[in-house]
């Protein structure tokens, strides 16, 4: 992990307390519409996610390097 993904998920881990987030805290972290995760998921992009309980989590690590990934494309 690079010095700006440790900063980034420190920043995260603060916000949420948690190393699973949610399709709604992903949503307000990535500015995409719960609606659009989904497209992403069921198309094979995005972020890796888990599936627990009937349930949709993204592993904290795993959004800091999908985040990381995508803020290299923009520049």
């Amino acid at each position: 992990m690079t010095e700006s993904q440790k900063i980034m998920f420190e920043t995260l881990f603060k916000e949420f307390q948690t190393m699973l987030l949610t399709k709604e805290q992903m949503s307000k972290i990535t500015n995409i519409s719960i609606r659009t995760l989904d497209r992403h998921r069921d198309g094979g992009k995005g972020c890796e996610y888990r599936y627990e309980g009937g349930r949709i989590y993204y592993p904290l690590d795993k959004v800091v390097v999908y985040l990381s990934k995508c803020i290299k494309t923009i520049y």
